[in-house]
């Protein structure tokens, strides 16, 4: 595989690569860069989304220009984006300035876990018990079906570009690059349910908080068997000035999330 991460400066990852060698594989290696979108008007409040559909704030465009450079030099083959305003609009943000010729799908599987009454509420004031022992609310999706439909996007859309290519514009023996858009507690659980169901390597990265336009990275052997977290929730590319602000610090629309660490599924 040939990924080569270079830091040019602090306020852009440059993210160099060569043209794809061959792996040796009749089949080709998949790097997955997964996105959260930009900040929305709720995120500034401290509101929480779920699957509200909330728009960004100049903010978040600026921070999704700022993940478009960093993401400039990855050649992508395909993009899929949550069907919610603010992932495909942070999705139509990255591909617009260096990747126009991509490919962008929507997919309702990559959409924000249903937060049921919690949605529209304030994470960081309301003193609910469940909120401040991040319980899920009673009416909100439930743990293992959030995790089981993360993991049905990954089997659906991911593991298939790691076999041997129909699609003419994968080559084979080769590497595949894709952009998924979607939101933080899907991302967080995402890669929770990879390490714990999959048995992927990296759970020593896990942790870290997803801030707005965070970038994570896993790769996927040829034929999909098994896979490794390459970096989780980057924010290098937001250093810089009026960029490095995140409002709702995982305390509204991901607070969820973070129970996944405890409660990631060992089989779905």
């Amino acid at each position: 595989m040939e990924v080569l991460l270079r830091f040019f400066n602090t306020t852009t990852l440059n993210l160099a690569t060569q043209p794809p060698r061959a792996n040796n594989q009749s089949m080709p290696t998949v790097i997955v860069w997964i996105v959260r979108h930009g900040e929305t008007y709720e995120n500034a409040a401290g509101i929480i989304q779920g699957q509200r559909d909330t728009i960004l704030n100049d903010q978040g465009r600026a921070q999704s220009k700022a993940a478009a450079d960093a993401l400039a030099y990855v050649p992508f083959s395909v993009a899929y984006t949550s069907e919610l305003k603010r992932a495909s609009d942070t999705a139509q943000i990255l591909l617009r300035k260096h990747h126009r010729n991509v490919t962008l799908y929507s997919d309702p599987l990559l959409k924000e876990r249903f937060m049921g009454s919690w949605e529209g509420t304030r994470g960081v004031s309301l003193k609910d018990k469940d909120k401040a022992e991040k319980r899920p609310p009673w009416d909100g999706e439930p743990s293992p079906v959030f995790g089981a439909r993360c993991l049905a996007w990954w089997d659906s859309s991911i593991l298939p570009l790691a076999k041997a290519s129909t699609n003419p514009n994968i080559s084979r023996n080769s590497e595949v690059h894709v952009l998924a858009v979607t939101h933080g507690a899907y991302i967080q659980t995402l890669l929770y349910n990879l390490v714990a169901a999959r048995s992927y390597r990296g759970k020593e990265l896990l942790g870290p908080s997803f801030y707005n336009t965070s970038i994570s990275a896993v790769t996927v052997e040829p034929g999909g068997r098994s896979g490794e977290i390459l970096y989780v929730a980057n924010i290098q590319h937001l250093i810089q000035p009026g960029l490095t602000d995140n409002p709702d610090v995982l305390e509204g629309e991901d607070k969820a999330g973070k129970e996944m660490e405890a409660d990631a599924p060992r089989e779905l």
